[in-house]
């Protein structure tokens, strides 16, 4: 990863050569945000877009950079340097100020009449990009190691999570919570609900929460684990709390807690009826 290369940098004393790319299109900021601890997100957006992402060769530092990016920042990160950075607004909804590594800009590039394009941090656009990409690496993931996981969804720009699942065994679900919290850093509270939920209809998911859940029985609390950096409640050396809630139905009382649905055959019927007089 990029923290990877800057770390071996620093220990040889080295600046790292380094380009930022400003305005790309849609592909290479999804690949930005996805976690490929040791793959190539340019190839990933390559991947993403169907076809190979054109590159051309930076003019001061040795890197591939985007060729159709509003601006090129190139320049190197200088080692052992560390400056205060901010506050900025970050995707928590917060300010944050933090000691960060410095980079000394060589040249900037830009198209003609370039647009500087930015994510305005807590928003929809903020919350879209981090949710499909983390969203599906996290899926994939529980996926594999629980077959029993059906969908899920990050809300509140990825720091809850709900999933669905069919059940197996006695507390499955319990055993998902324990994995998804302690796994994640950004993750801080975890939802279980069944099949029978639609996840992306939260007025389900609280229906879930307010007739299968009970706090003393469902209610799992992890203490001290790591959590966001960017997350202002934390303590020191970002250690956290974090929250799970067992939402499913037991096993063995399938039938008390079967959901209400109208009958196919009323609803062809009433569909019938609207078709007549609509």
């Amino acid at each position: 990863t990029s923290t990877e290369y800057y770390k071996n940098a620093e220990e040889l004393d080295k600046p790292l050569d380094v380009a930022i790319a400003i305005g790309v299109e849609p592909s290479l900021i999804l690949a930005s945000t996805v976690w490929l601890p040791f793959g190539d997100k340019i190839s990933f957006a390559g991947s993403l877009r169907g076809k190979p992402v054109e590159l051309v060769t930076a003019r001061k530092v040795d890197l591939k950079v985007p060729a159709h990016a509003m601006i090129i920042l190139e320049g190197k990160i200088l080692p052992k340097v560390r400056q205060t950075e901010g506050p900025f607004g970050e995707s928590t909804g917060y300010y944050i100020t933090s000691n960060n590594p410095v980079i000394k800009v060589e040249l900037i590039a830009h198209q003609e009449n370039p647009v500087y394009a930015v994510f305005e941090p807590w928003s929809k656009d903020d919350e879209g990009a981090v949710t499909v990409s983390i969203g599906a690496e996290i899926l994939k993931s529980m996926k594999a190691t629980f077959p029993s996981v059906q969908d899920l969804r990050l809300v509140a720009l990825g720091t809850t999570v709900i999933f669905s699942m069919k059940q197996r065994n006695h507390n499955e679900a319990r055993s998902v919570l324990f994995w998804i919290l302690s796994g994640n850093h950004y993750i801080k509270k975890a939802v279980a609900v069944d099949d029978d939920v639609d996840i992306y209809n939260l007025e389900e998911v609280e229906w879930a929460l307010s007739s299968r859940f009970q706090a003393a029985r469902d209610i799992i609390i992890m203490n001290e684990l790591p959590g966001s950096p960017i997350d202002p409640s934390v303590g020191d050396y970002n250690i956290t709390s974090k929250l799970g809630m067992d939402a499913t139905k037991p096993l063995d009382q399938k039938d008390r807690y079967e959901k209400i649905k109208v009958p196919e055959k009323s609803m062809k019927k009433a569909r019938l009826i609207l078709k007549r007089y609509l």
